[in-house]
């Protein structure tokens, strides 16, 4: 018998996730859901990297100026200057959050923009057999 109010439902709640990430670390599907997390990242963060690097070299090579060692030296630079945080202004329309994201390195919010796309599909891989045992169980209708 479960609790009523908001106490109950945290309580109900925290029951299921304990048992349900116990049970994923035992069938070693955590493992494989964090591993595709990271292999994921991994290849994100290198096509970005691989991205801004092309960009800065054709950008050198459009105008003259020699090209950056690094990739990502550019993009710094880009960011320090006031065009970068003017454009930003311009997108988010608001002084605060164009701010904010100007201090940041562009990376950390491609990755953030990323892991928020990707963790619902990771999600749907983890519950697809859960569901699945519920439903053939009828415990879930």
């Amino acid at each position: 018998m479960t609790a009523v109010g908001p106490a109950g439902f945290v309580r109900d709640v925290g029951l299921v996730a304990r048992y349900e990430l116990a049970e994923a670390a035992r069938s070693k599907l955590l493992i494989v859901i964090a591993l595709l997390f990271v292999a994921a990242g991994g290849l994100a963060a290198w096509s970005f990297t691989e991205v801004v690097s092309t960009v800065e070299e054709n950008a050198a090579r459009l105008t003259g100026a020699p090209a950056a060692r690094r990739p990502g030296a550019t993009m710094r630079r880009l960011r320090d200057s006031g065009s970068y945080q003017e454009l930003l202004r311009r997108v988010m329309r608001n002084q605060q959050k164009a701010d904010y994201f100007a201090a940041i390195p562009p990376i950390v919010t491609f990755f953030s923009w990323f892991a928020f796309n990707i963790t619902p599909f990771l999600v749907l891989l983890g519950s697809a057999e859960t569901i699945a045992t519920e439903v053939g169980s009828r415990a879930i209708r």
